[in-house]
């Protein structure tokens, strides 16, 4: 005989007790019986602590006589006079609910079963996901997630020793389509349980995998992003089981194809990513830093120089105080090199704010005179020369001038297309991301 507990206040047997539970009726429940005249569970009932103490209302109104607010939940706590098992049934005001069986110390749970929102239609409930629990910390130890229609999404099981495995299910609910399994967590230092594998495969006529993630028995880890045909698009391999950033190589791929589009390796300082065109020839040189990106363009060859550009880059500020480059970073251009055809230096600008305060040429002839390289120093602001370096021999000699005793040509600036950035950083194939910063 299942026993409601409304029926020690002298209520009908089978009428439910709802307890209506807002953050206001909370704090009044916590407070001691002989401070506000309330009777809680625990005296009515006799039994042992519950989660939460629960008032019992008579009707829509409290012991003053206001009446109740709404809360986001009701709740209704049974017992099973034969089996002595508690039973708690929540429902939401999102019209989901909750049916949970107690552990024996009528506290944690033992297990539950979960509903979609009913709808208006009067279809019933919908299942969504029996869950069974372990000990007094709830540890999941099992799980099957339902979708609306009833077919499986998604089954959970963990081990005794720790080892826990999660099973992904396609539309039809019985083709897998992912599978992530860990090891026991070690036995020190508070760590979860560590990945020994992912796989994730499309729900098609031939299960094509389309990514995988191994941990080698050297620790190392070994990811694999796949397209529809199976081909290779990239892979990472990191130094460590967590998978650090330093230390990590990617290779990503033309796709259909084994030729390399991109190769990088990280470390704690730098990432840095070489692009190379279809043929084969390296296209650019990708450095990425906590607070700066770099990029050299090369010839059709691969084997010149033609452009660097450098970039300051403003990075959003996530809620971990963490400095991220993300699509929404601001680029601002500080210096900029450009080079002649054999892929030796020519000219370079350094840059603030968007103007040129800086200017060195390389093998320039002035009044007739061959310098190696200059070097001139401009009022950013008006543009008007200040003062500069001359070196006719190389950096052994130098002669300074300034605005009062030389008046410099000429000379050549940036232009605007070698100020913006030609192409994105925020590559999806480049899966390692950049070194971060944190704020204090």
């Amino acid at each position: 005989m299942v026993r409601r507990f409304s029926a020690r206040l002298g209520a009908i047997a089978t009428v439910f007790v709802v307890a209506i539970v807002t953050v206001a009726g909370i704090s009044q429940l916590l407070r001691s019986s002989s401070d506000n005249k309330s009777t809680t569970l625990q005296q009515v009932l006799d039994l042992t602590q519950l989660p939460w103490q629960l008032r019992l209302f008579p009707g829509g109104v409290d012991t003053s006589g206001k009446p109740l607010v709404s809360g986001d939940r009701a709740v209704e706590i049974l017992r099973d006079d034969q089996t002595g098992v508690d039973s708690r049934y929540q429902t939401n005001k999102d019209k989901s609910t909750i049916d949970a069986h107690l552990q024996p110390d009528g506290r944690h749970q033992a297990e539950s079963q979960s509903f979609y929102p009913t709808a208006s239609d009067g279809d019933g409930r919908h299942p969504q996901a029996l869950t069974k629990y372990q000990g007094a910390e709830e540890k999941v130890v099992d799980q099957d997630v339902r979708r609306v229609n009833g077919k499986r999404l998604q089954l959970t099981h963990v081990s005794a020793d720790g080892a826990k495995s999660i099973i992904d299910y396609a539309e039809d609910g019985l083709t897998v389509v992912g599978e992530t399994l860990f090891d026991p967590p070690p036995a020190c230092c508070g760590e979860g349980p560590l990945l020994k594998s992912q796989q994730r495969w499309l729900a098609d006529a031939q299960h094509s995998l389309v990514y995988s993630d191994i941990t080698n028995k050297d620790g190392k880890r070994t990811k694999t992003k796949f397209d529809g045909d199976h081909q290779i698009l990239w892979t990472m391999i990191c130094q460590e089981r967590q998978c650090y950033p330093s230390g990590t190589t990617v290779t990503g791929y033309y796709a259909g194809t084994h030729k390399p589009r991109f190769e990088s390796k990280s470390d704690y300082y730098v990432d840095e990513a070489k692009y190379y065109r279809d043929n084969g020839t390296l296209w650019y040189d990708l450095k990425i830093m906590p607070s700066s990106n770099d990029i050299t363009f090369y010839d059709a060859t691969g084997t010149k120089p033609v452009l660097e550009q450098n970039f300051f880059r403003h990075d959003e500020i996530g809620p971990d105080k963490a400095i991220k480059m993300t699509a929404n970073s601001v680029y601002e251009p500080y210096e900029i090199f450009e080079f002649d055809a054999d892929g030796n230096p020519s000219n370079n600008f350094t840059l603030m704010g968007g103007k040129v305060g800086n200017v060195d040429v390389r093998n320039i002839t002035i009044s007739g005179v061959f310098y190696k390289e200059i070097s001139f120093y401009f009022d950013r602001d008006t543009g008007q020369f200040n003062w500069g370096v001359l070196f006719p021999n190389g950096l052994d000699s130098r002669i300074s001038v300034d605005k009062s005793n030389f008046t410099p040509p000429p000379l050549p600036r940036p232009s605007p297309d070698e100020l913006k950035l030609s192409i994105p950083f925020t590559d999806d194939d480049l899966p390692v991301p950049p070194p971060q910063q944190h704020y204090p």
